[in-house]
């Protein structure tokens, strides 16, 4: 037996210290590949849907690090990945162009366009190089147990660590002036039962668990192809390396089915008894509250057309909010502009139609509070009168806000007059304020501040029984970005147990439930009222109770 042992150990070291086939080929042979399979993985993200991509496309990556040649080819290997991928994701950028609306025309402006999409992926592409470069100079080990000598780390389950730590706590940082738009638990929206882990553990659980597979899919290739990359070093279990290796793939694919068994269970069981008002003593059933989503469909335009747009925006918004059967109705961002005679007109029928017909409204506004411009929701009761504002915690960078104070005195005085923040001094809220209604409490967000889950827990955390998002996606000339900010939409439902009222002027409008099926959408590009039915619900989800795991970033970087 120890002469059989000893012989095994000594294939074992021969297929080590073997070359693979993947070590022999240079770096610029290598980057191609990345890039390739990166684009792929893009593919995975929402408007091309194909989700699957997801479980898998992160392999080839995996594999081209294990075949890297230090630390600089892995890096470069994981940004090039990072690059496509970003690319792809982040396609809705193209969409602002042309940009005749602020006078850049023609050749200009698809220059600016084009630049903004490369340099925004390659910015987010920084944190796949880190991850790359991590991945690779951990000393990991194959099997699912970590072990007190070097190398210590479990391969398939430090890795998505790495990730869900790179990608929920640094992406969306201020520092690191992160948008993130294009997170990898987006690509799941359509499998209900998978996302239903959301509300065990948020976005990042998905995560992790879409990594998890991948990198026991990466071991498996390892493993059972030697010759194509060198293997890892050996197991801390009696296993052999390809049983072992075939073992973790079965037990990590145990563990994605049996989220997605509970969530199918989940899913029966909430739709066959819906969600309840939780009392000490019983369960209070919530009653629906009819809504309507008021979608203008009134696009941004160049300056001389500016007058008629605005005449346009008060007779539309006061038609569609005439005679409507509902409760609440809702009005996109930057709808009322008090500072202007049209937005204090505009709110002065909006007040009179909710006090005469006893309603209440949300209604996205720029006004100016102590000398500064700021992007709120400003919320109408059914007295007619407005004593309740949610003003913006996250400003847009670059677009909001200049970043850093030293940006003006680096950037030159022609280039940084052509940033919108430097024209615009927004103010920022220092934490999210609660809209009252008779109803309850209305968490609200504008635009990306969506994309932030600590921000919609943390409402969540402080008695929000329904959430609102309003946005202006009119600078866009398609509906990509409508469709991923709607796939954010449907992950902040699951995560926090809430209905999720989508408020957009061009589309997509809707309405998603707290199992994150979608009960009601626009079309977009077009003008009209999407009117259904939201419960304010008050039971706390798992995810929202885990402060430990969303709090901490958001006191670290925001507050």
């Amino acid at each position: 037996m120890m002469q059989a042992l000893g012989e095994g150990l000594g294939k074992r070291r021969d297929s080590l210290s073997r070359p693979a086939f993947l070590a022999g080929i240079g770096l610029f042979e290598r980057l191609p590949l990345a890039l390739i399979f990166g684009a792929l993985l893009g593919l995975s993200s929402p408007g091309f849907d194909i989700w699957w991509l997801a479980w898998v496309g992160f392999v080839p990556l995996f594999v081209l690090l294990r075949a890297s040649g230090g630390l600089w080819d892995a890096g470069l290997s994981g940004l090039a990945f990072g690059f496509a991928y970003h690319l792809v994701c982040h396609r809705w950028i193209l969409e602002l162009y042309p940009l005749t609306v602020v006078q850049i025309h023609d050749l200009l402006g698809m220059l600016v366009v084009y630049s903004l999409w490369f340099i925004e992926s390659m910015h987010q592409a920084l944190l796949l190089a880190v991850f790359a470069v991590l991945t690779y100079a951990l000393p990991m080990r194959a099997g699912l147990l970590p072990h007190y000598k070097r190398p210590f780390f479990s391969f398939i389950f430090s890795v998505p660590l790495i990730y869900v730590f790179l990608q929920w706590t640094i992406a969306p940082s201020e520092p690191f002036l992160g948008v993130p738009v294009n997170q990898l638990a987006y690509t799941q929206t359509a499998i209900l039962p998978i996302m239903q882990v959301l509300s065990l553990g948020g976005c990042q659980l998905l995560e992790y668990l879409l990594l998890l597979v991948n990198a026991a899919l990466a071991v498996a290739v390892f493993e059972f192809l030697p010759m194509l990359v060198q293997p890892l070093p050996d197991r801390v279990d009696p296993l052999s390396e390809k049983s072992g290796a075939a073992i973790d793939f079965l037990i990590t694919l145990l563990i994605v089915l049996s989220a997605a068994g509970w969530g199918e269970w989940r899913l029966r069981k909430l739709t066959e008894f819906p969600p309840y008002l939780v009392n000490p003593d019983q369960k209070v059933f919530a009653p629906p509250v009819p809504v309507a989503v008021l979608q203008g469909n009134i696009p941004v335009r160049p300056a001389h057309m500016e007058e008629f747009g605005k005449g346009e925006k008060l007779d539309k918004y006061s038609k569609l909010a005439q005679d409507l059967g509902v409760a609440m109705f809702i009005l996109p961002e930057a709808v009322l502009r008090l500072q202007e005679s049209e937005g204090k007109t505009l709110f002065s029928r909006l007040a009179g139609i909710c006090a005469f017909q006893k309603k209440e409204a949300a209604v996205g506004s720029f006004e100016f509070l102590d000398r500064n411009l700021v992007d709120a929701l400003r919320f109408i009761n059914a007295t007619g009168s407005s004593d309740s504002l949610y003003a913006k915690t996250r400003l847009l960078p670059f677009v909001e806000s200049a970043p850093f104070s030293t940006l003006a005195k680096v950037i030159p005085e022609n280039l940084f007059g052509l940033l919108p923040s430097s024209k615009n001094n927004f103010l920022v809220a220092p934490s999210p304020y609660l809209l009252k209604s008779i109803w309850g409490n209305v968490g609200a967000s504008i635009s990306f501040e969506l994309l932030y889950p600590e921000l919609i827990a943390s409402e969540v955390d402080n008695g929000a029984a329904l959430l609102v998002n309003v946005s202006d996606l009119s600078w866009f000339h398609n509906n990509v970005l409508a469709k991923q900010l709607l796939a954010a939409a449907i992950c902040r439902a699951v995560e926090n147990g809430r209905y999720l009222v989508l408020a957009s002027n061009t589309g997509t409008s809707a309405v998603v439930n707290p199992l994150g099926v979608v009960t009601s959408r626009s079309l977009s590009g077009q003008s009209g009222n999407l009117i259904d039915r939201v419960q304010f619900l008050s039971a706390r989800t798992h995810f929202t109770r885990m402060w430990w795991l969303w709090r901490p970033s958001y006191r670290i970087w925001w507050h």
